[in-house]
């Protein structure tokens, strides 16, 4: 299975360049969206891990200015 995972890559890369060979104003969002490949990401995800997610950006944005003071005893 890795193998054809592999070659429809490759053919997907051909396709690229021959698209950039082939179109002389190519643009890279014809080639690869990331904004809808982020998007489709963000729909296949469970909600739990959004949940998650959120709570992890709020805790980094809270522990941004956080600086551990260590006392020798």
């Amino acid at each position: 299975m890795h193998d054809v995972d592999k070659y429809q890559l490759m053919a997907k890369q051909a396709m690229a360049i021959g698209y950039t060979v082939m179109n002389k104003k190519a643009k890279e969002n014809k080639i690869f969206d990331a904004k809808k490949a982020l998007k489709k990401l963000e729909q296949n995800r469970p909600t739990q891990s959004r949940v998650g997610l959120s709570k992890l950006r709020k805790a980094k944005a809270a522990l941004e200015n956080f600086e551990m003071k260590f006392t020798p005893e």
